[in-house]
């Protein structure tokens, strides 16, 4: 039972390390634009959740883990909220109703120029610079 419990605990331990690759490029943003990118790395936690995000009140992506979007921007104020919708294992078990009442969360604000790029880390809730950005998407995010 030990023997289990220690593979098990081996595998949950992998499975959270995020995963190293090249690091890759951030291209920039059409003409006049801004841009976000929106990250979500492959973790363990919170994997059957799906994120439903929204730019300045309208819904831009649904992410899963291990997935990514580039969401151009007018410049200027953006402002990301977002709801996490818990996916059942069966229909009867699934909560999407409930959430469905619940509103958008904010989590965060940013003033962007044009050709500038912001990027949000979704495992920390968080706005993170470009080169932690580019080892993100180097570790096997899929575009979505």
């Amino acid at each position: 039972m030990r023997r289990i419990f220690a593979l098990i605990s081996l595998i949950l331990l992998a499975a959270c390390a995020a995963p190293e690759g090249a690091p890759a490029a951030i291209d920039p943003p059409p003409p006049g634009k801004a841009q976000v990118y929106l990250i979500r790395p492959k973790t363990v936690v919170g994997a059957g959740n799906l994120q439903i995000t929204a730019i300045n009140g309208a819904v831009v992506a649904q992410l899963q883990v291990g997935q990514y979007t580039v969401v151009p921007v007018e410049p200027g104020e953006t402002v990301l909220t977002f709801r996490e919708r818990i996916q059942g294992p069966l229909p009867l078990l699934d909560l999407r109703l409930l959430q469905e009442i619940g509103g958008f969360n904010e989590i965060g604000r940013v003033t962007l120029r044009p050709g500038q790029s912001a990027f949000m880390n979704y495992h920390w809730i968080r706005w993170t610079d470009a080169e932690e950005a580019s080892r993100l998407l180097g570790g096997g995010a899929r575009y979505v």
